[in-house]
């Protein structure tokens, strides 16, 4: 019986936990969007750039940041963490 308390609550923490990330990805992209919007309507008022004048300067600032970035530090932090909680449900 033991056990399956013990089933049960780490579902629960677990469903607490896809919950709160679930809510904090819907409020990241709102947050990027945001700053998309006021990164075009900057464009529009200052340089008086069309949409997809905006969008292609955006592109290319992405661009330029995922080569600062060295294409992957968010990669290898995600790798990280999965091998890491693979070797820890592993272990179980």
């Amino acid at each position: 019986m033991r056990d399956y308390n013990d089933l049960a609550d780490r579902f629960n923490n677990n469903l607490e936990k896809i919950d709160s990330l679930e809510k904090e990805n819907k409020s990241l992209k709102n947050e990027i969007k945001g700053i998309y919007r006021g990164f075009n309507q900057f464009m529009e008022n200052t340089l008086g750039a069309t949409v997809g004048q905006a969008k292609k300067l955006m592109n290319n600032l992405v661009s330029e940041i995922k080569e600062f970035v060295k294409g992957g530090e968010f990669e290898k932090i995600h790798r990280n963490e999965t091998q890491t909680r693979d070797r820890d449900e592993l272990s179980r």
